[in-house]
Formats: structure tokens, C-alpha cells, sequence
């Protein structure tokens, strides 16, 4: 899985927008407007021959965490993923939590380590 966990981590930090994996640690400074938390939804042998494996399957969930309009972040997190090699890039759930004044918009993408 360190392939595949890096390869998201550095997909998702050259958009230029903090991330985290798990959760995410307001900086000192104060609040960011924008950021990024990912987590693995899904590991599992794949890619069968001969009756063994020869890789793994991983799906990764992002969730976009905006103060305002997340759909130029959106766009960037869809571009940095597809440009890694994750398919199946996806918008699962949009939500706006009104506590905290934030939008999420969750993505999943899968990928295939041989």
C-alpha cells in the first residue's frame, strides 16, 4: 500500500491546497478557507492469474472542505487524480455543514498497484 498511499498524497499536495490524511489540524495561523483530508475506503488482491495475485485494488475518499464555491477545487483534486493514474474519479455525497459553515464535497477514485 506505500506505493499507492504516496502516489495520492503527492497527487493531492501538487494541487496546492493543504491535506491531511484522517483529519485535519487547523494550522495556528488560524482557519484555512480550503482543504483536503483523504482516507482508504477499500484494499483487496487483484488482477488473478494462474490463482495468485498480482496486485492490489485500493479506493481512496477525498473530502473537499471549502468555505465558499467548491467546484474550482473540485475540478483540480479530479485533474491531480486522473493525472496519477486513479479511474473511476468520482463525486460521491455533497453536504454544507451550517455549524461551521462549511461545504464538503466527498470523492472516490480507484486504483491498481502491480
Amino acid at each position: 500500500m506505500y506505493d499507492a498511499e504516496e502516489l495520492i498524497a503527492r497527487a493531492l499536495r501538487s494541487t496546492g491546497i493543504p491535506v491531511e490524511r484522517g483529519v485535519y489540524r487547523i494550522p495556528e495561523t488560524g482557519k484555512t478557507e480550503v482543504y483536503l483530508v483523504y482516507w482508504l475506503l477499500h484494499e483487496a488482491a487483484e488482477v488473478y492469474a494462474d490463482g495468485g495475485s498480482l496486485g492490489r485494488y485500493y479506493e481512496f475518499g477525498v473530502d473537499v472542505v471549502s468555505k465558499g464555491d467548491a467546484r474550482p477545487t473540485v475540478e483540480r483534486v479530479f485533474s491531480a487524480l486522473a493525472g496519477a493514474g486513479f479511474y473511476n474519479v468520482r463525486i460521491v455525497s455533497e453536504a454544507y455543514d451550517e455549524e461551521l459553515g462549511n461545504y464538503h464535497v466527498v470523492i472516490e477514485g480507484s486504483y491498481t498497484e502491480v
